[in-house]
């Protein structure tokens, strides 16, 4: 009887394949193959549960006597129950596959950490119908349904739980000329209060008074039709111009290093005739509040039992979510809603910094500052103007579309990128759109974006390289949950459990936070986060460094006296 060689393979944890090791597999009469490589798993990977076997051609490994189907030197990726993390390539030997395969899924993260149920979620988006590309970033994290910190490429169609609820939410970045350096920052932050209150200005008037009409394809029509919608008007007029829970901040900033100044000059020429490393800057990071969530409420509960994801109607519910064919009335009317949430968003932000920015200034009567109904929007807008000069403005949660000649990603490649409209690339003859999802993922095609740290981090400013194909034309936006919210405010709140008043000044830059909250205080501790530059360091093939920026006042929430 012949001898059966052992063979030596290298096991590598699926969901990330940086944990790795070698090991022996050897022919047993008393344990099977399957049984012996997940015991090795469960001892050498520290994987607990695991599953599923993959060869690292995305080919799964089924039954118990594997021997044959594993060569010596082979890669074997060990699941949890996930699917396969990777791009499925085809199968040659004649063995059984799927006739259509999952999309491709790439991870970009080597250096950060990444939740395996945050991988679970991002996993199961790969089969959703018209799927073409799946990227995860490295601040992904787990969400409700599906993940935060990836963007989608999908064909012909719209999926809003991709979005999620605070649709527009992203982030705006202004200088500040002519607050200088030498300010005092704890005076400036006894001026702060009330950015978490309803504004008493004229919100409707400062929400059609749109000064950047070409970011966003609200238009007259679209305002005029919010305006006279009572339901979502009292969602969100009373919320317009306030940061909101959660993540949201408003920041003062400088500049720790320039690292290219001619990136930074081209990027932005408005500042041609000031320092960079002179100025003080203001990130604002908000959204469009319990309008983007109203938005998605509403579609769920109208087109959750349709039955049309799949074909050429609206919405499709299941385990995919509600999807939207596109040119169907269903689209028009989720895309018509999706954009001027939008365009609210942006707004917002901007109200947001006028606030702020006011009470930094001193722009106020007694302890009231000076509202939209004492100067005219036009007045307030062009003192903003005088006082801000604003760089970036980007959403990190919306659709925007691409167009191209077939659905291939190889050919995504090739398409240009859409404009300000989503739903200017309408599909014509001999061409499909390609529609680009972003949950907590910065466009990659605006130039310059911000991505922030914690609190207690530094915010990047990176110039994306290259053609941006492989990591779905989309960036990290921030460093992303190390921990989730409830895990965080019990950590944080045992470690600091007598001096929880401490986190209001961050241990490495000593800048201030406002946040008087004490849950919310816990919860957006830094330790809460990962390493902005592990997050960096996983992109650095995709950007450019421009700037490292440290905080100096960090807005959260205060109390009303």
């Amino acid at each position: 009887m012949s001898t059966v060689l052992a063979r030596r393979i290298t096991l590598s944890s699926n969901a990330n394949q940086k944990i790795k090791t070698v090991v022996v597999l050897k022919p047993s009469s008393t344990i099977t193959d399957r049984a012996q490589i997940l015991d090795l798993a469960k001892n050498k990977l520290r994987i607990k549960k695991p599953q599923r076997l993959f060869l690292n051609s995305g080919r799964e490994l089924l039954g118990e006597d594997l021997y044959s189907m594993i060569q010596s030197d082979s890669v074997v990726l060990v699941s949890s129950g996930e699917p396969f993390v990777g791009t499925v390539t085809p199968v040659v030997d004649g063995d059984s596959q799927s006739d259509d395969p999952p999309a491709s899924v790439f991870v970009m993260a080597d250096a950060s950490f990444v939740d395996t149920e945050a991988l679970n979620q991002l996993n199961r988006t790969a089969t959703l119908p018209g799927m073409i590309r799946v990227c995860g970033y490295p601040d992904l994290c787990p969400g409700l349904r599906f993940p935060v910190g990836a963007a989608f490429l999908v064909k012909d169609r719209v999926f809003p739980e991709l979005i999620g609820g605070d649709i527009g939410c992203g982030m705006t970045l202004y200088a500040l000329p002519t607050l200088p350096l030498s300010t005092n920052i704890s005076r400036v932050a006894s001026k702060l209060h009330s950015l978490d209150s309803a504004w008493e200005g004229d919100s409707l008037a400062w929400l059609n008074y749109n000064p950047t009409a070409t970011q966003d394809t609200a238009n007259p029509t679209t305002t005029a039709s919010f305006s006279n919608d009572a339901n979502i008007r009292s969602h969100s007029l009373q919320t317009l111009g306030t940061i909101g829970a959660g993540n949201h901040f408003a920041e003062l900033q400088t500049i720790h290093s320039l690292e290219n100044n001619s990136l930074f000059a081209n990027a932005f020429s408005a500042l041609c005739s000031h320092q960079p490393e002179g100025m003080i800057y203001l990130l604002v990071h908000s959204g469009s509040r319990s309008l983007g969530k109203s938005i998605l409420d509403s579609t769920i509960s109208k087109y959750s039992g349709s039955n049309s994801s799949s074909g050429s109607g609206g919405g499709g519910g299941g385990s995919g979510g509600i999807s939207f064919v596109e040119g169907t009335p269903e689209f028009m009317e989720y895309m018509t809603q999706h954009d001027f949430a939008c365009h609210w968003a942006r707004r917002n932000r901007e109200l947001i910094a006028l606030r702020f920015l006011r009470m930094v200034f001193g722009k106020m009567s007694d302890n009231v500052p000076v509202q939209g109904g004492l100067e005219s929007i036009q007045e307030l807008q062009e003192w903003m103007d005088s006082v801000a000069v604003k760089l970036i403005d980007i959403h990190h949660n919306n659709v925007s579309s691409l167009c191209c000649a077939s659905v291939g990603i190889d050919d995504v490649g090739d398409a240009p990128v859409g404009g300000g409209s989503s739903r200017a690339a309408t599909a014509q003859s001999g061409t499909s759109t390609t529609w680009v999802h972003r949950k907590g993922a910065a466009p990659s095609t605006e130039g310059i974006v911000p991505i922030p740290g914690s609190r207690g981090d530094y915010t990047y400013l990176v110039s994306p390289k290259g053609d941006q194909v492989r990591n779905a034309y989309s960036l990290p936006h921030g460093a992303g949950r190390k921990w989730t919210r409830t895990k965080a405010n019990q950590l944080i709140t045992e470690k600091y459990s007598k001096n929880l008043d401490s986190l209001t000044k961050t241990a490495e830059f000593g800048s201030t936070v406002i946040c008087d909250d004490r849950n919310l205080l816990a919860e957006e501790a830094p330790d809460a986060y990962k390493n902005i530059q592990d997050v960096i360091q996983d992109i650095s093939e995709y950007v450019d460094c421009v700037a490292i920026m440290k905080p100096i006042l960090t807005y959260k929430f205060r109390k009303l006296e």
